[in-house]
């Protein structure tokens, strides 16, 4: 799990050096892509599994499957399965969008 946060943490470190690293396109639409993809990202992804998905993870891993019943389990995973797929939604479509965002600001780039 560790090493999943390292790779989000890195992956809104450099989305987010985008708009500095180009900060000389100021005036222009193609910084303004990159900060949508930074914000989009860093709170549809980052923040989103900070405050919504770490919680949910230490929670099971706080529960002792090997000892809990099947009426325990299945009020577990009726607590968290809402949950669960909506903050999956939430991060994928932010980092979908945020992907397209990024690809679009290289097409803008080079053209």
């Amino acid at each position: 799990m560790k090493t999943a946060i390292i790779i989000l943490a890195l992956a809104i470190l450099f989305t987010g050096l985008l708009p500095i690293f180009y900060f000389n396109l100021y005036p222009n639409n193609i910084f303004w892509v990159f900060i949508s993809a930074f914000v989009i990202y860093g709170v549809g992804a980052f923040i989103v599994t900070i405050i919504g998905n770490v919680p949910l993870n230490e929670l099971l891993d706080k529960t002792s499957l090997e000892s809990i019943s099947l009426d325990e389990l299945k009020t577990l995973r009726t607590s968290i399965e809402v949950k669960w797929n909506n903050f999956n939604l939430i991060r994928s479509i932010s980092s979908v969008v945020s992907f397209v965002l990024l690809i679009l600001s290289i097409l803008l780039i080079n053209k």
